[in-house]
C-alpha cells in the first residue's frame, strides 16, 4: 500500500498516479490471502487510462503467491494493455526489492501497516 500512496500525482517517469488504495486480509481458493487494491491513472497520462490494481498474494502452505488483476476504467483497450507493461515491471521489481529486505526491515514495514511507528 505504501508503495501505491508515494505516487499519487502524475510525475513523468513514473509508471502510475494513485487515486486511492485499500488493504485486506482475507481468503482466496480457501487459503489466508492479503490484498491491495488500488484505483489510478497510468502514465503516460495523456492517453487518459485508468484502472482498478489489484495484488493479490495467497498464503499456500508457506510459500505466497502473487497474483496480479488489472481491470481497465477508461481509455482504449490497446493503449492500456501497452501501458501496462510497464506497471507490471515496476510492480515486479518492487517485489523484489521487499524479497531483499531483511526479517528485521520486513517487520519495521508490517509494523508501520498496522499503524504502529515502525521506527
Amino acid at each position: 500500500k505504501e508503495y501505491f500512496m508515494t505516487h499519487t500525482e502524475p510525475v513523468p517517469g513514473f509508471p502510475f498516479a494513485a487515486k486511492g488504495c485499500l488493504k485486506e486480509k482475507r481468503e482466496a481458493e480457501g487459503f489466508p490471502a492479503k490484498s491491495v487494491i488500488a484505483e489510478m491513472h497510468v502514465a503516460p497520462f495523456p492517453l487518459g487510462v485508468s484502472q482498478k490494481t489489484e495484488i493479490l498474494a495467497v498464503n499456500r502452505e508457506a510459500k505466497w503467491f502473487i497474483t496480479i488483476r488489472i481491470i481497465r476504467e477508461t481509455g482504449k483497450r490497446d493503449d492500456w494493455i501497452h501501458v501496462n507493461k510497464k506497471l507490471a515491471d515496476s510492480i515486479r521489481k518492487q517485489l523484489l526489492a521487499w524479497r531483499g529486505l531483511t526479517p528485521s526491515e520486513r517487520s519495521r514495514y508490517a509494523e508501520r501497516a498496522r499503524g504502529g511507528r515502525g521506527a
